[in-house]
């Protein structure tokens, strides 16, 4: 049966009660997930600074609709 990978924090590096109340409620195989919201995870990567992670942040930032100035006069 394929998984999925998930980061995992030893300590919060973040204010873990805010960015939970703005997550997303999500229905997942039969359940509700909690999910970060997207301004938080940008947030998070971008604090991160690893190479995946800068990589991650380009497309997080088109999906979110900011970052992406090539259609622009």
């Amino acid at each position: 049966m394929p998984g999925f990978a998930v980061d995992l924090f030893a300590e919060e590096p973040f204010d873990f009660a805010a960015v939970y109340t703005r997550g997303v409620r999500v229905p997942l195989r039969g359940v509700t997930a909690s999910v970060i919201g997207l301004d938080d995870l940008i947030e998070m990567k971008r604090a991160a600074g690893r190479a995946r992670d800068l990589d991650d942040l380009l497309h997080l930032q088109t999906l979110a609709g900011f970052g992406d100035d090539s259609d622009e006069d």
